[in-house]
């Protein structure tokens, strides 16, 4: 099972630029997050994962 976190607009790099995160079942990253601009680069990096091991959740 995997676990994805998304942050829209994160301050990391730059104002422009959004994260992913994926962790595994223990919390830990799997890879360093990847730094994105365009939507097409976060389905890249969703779309290589599993499907059925996959949670995404939304959190306000």
């Amino acid at each position: 099972m995997h676990y994805v976190g998304v942050d829209l607009a994160c301050s990391a790099e730059s104002r422009n630029w959004s994260a992913v995160a994926v962790l595994d079942d223990g919390g830990r990253l799997r890879d360093r997050p990847v730094h994105f601009r365009r939507a097409q680069e976060l389905v890249e990096v969703v779309g290589r994962l599993d499907p059925t091991g996959l949670i995404l959740e939304r959190f306000s």
